[in-house]
Formats: C-alpha cells, structure tokens, sequence
C-alpha cells in the first residue's frame, strides 16, 4: 500500500476544504452588512 499519496490526496481536499469554508464565511459577514 502507497500511504503517502493517500496522505497527499487528503492534504489537498483539506485546502480545497479550507478555500471553501473561508469563501462561505466571507459571504456571511458580507449578508449581516
């Protein structure tokens, strides 16, 4: 089993995760004005 990809892949998602989760929290502030 190739574990350092797995890790590489999961490392990767968290960012895209973490992208999205600041974009949402960006939308919110700017709806409460």
């Amino acid at each position: 089993m190739d574990y350092g990809l797995d890790i590489f892949m999961i490392e990767k998602e968290k960012d895209k995760i973490v992208e999205i989760l600041k974009d949402y929290v960006r939308e919110v502030h700017a709806n409460l004005g």
